[in-house]
């Protein structure tokens, strides 16, 4: 799981999507295991899903809010006049990414994750350490 984050921090990266850097900061990855299951997770902050598909109408978003993600991006002619148009239209219609209807970038980056060279060594690494009916538990869980 510590390799999933890189994974989502690229895929933020190549839509543009990291303003700041705050959700990138935030990730942490989290795994679980008892005697039947190993469970994964993941945590950031709690916008995380706005940042990867988007921002739905009538989210209550701010025009302070809409300054900073100006003033972080470095947008030329950020003031609060035009952070109120885009928060109008935001809250009107929804974003951007929201109204192209883009797949949630994490849910991209796990798919890439999922799919990377990491996970698919996982089988042996775990069959070396925990032996095969471990393994065999792994992947039907996986799945």
């Amino acid at each position: 799981m510590n390799t999933l984050p890189p994974v989502v921090s690229a895929e933020l990266e190549r839509r543009d999507l990291n303003a700041s850097g705050a959700v990138n900061a935030s990730m942490q990855t989290n795994t679980t295991q008892t005697p039947t299951s190993t469970v994964g997770t993941m945590l950031a902050l709690d916008y995380w899903i706005n940042v990867g598909s988007g921002t739905p109408p009538g989210s209550g978003v701010t025009e302070s809010a809409i300054l900073r993600w100006m003033e972080e991006k470095q947008f030329e002619g950020a003031n609060i006049a035009t952070a109120f148009f885009i928060t109008r239209k935001i809250n009107r219609e929804g974003s951007k990414a929201y109204r192209q209807g883009l797949p949630n970038a994490f849910d991209t980056a796990i798919d890439i994750w999922a799919k990377s060279p990491a996970l698919d060594q996982l089988d042996t690494i775990a069959e070396n350490e925990y032996g095969k009916a471990y393994v065999d538990l792994l992947q039907k869980n996986l799945k």
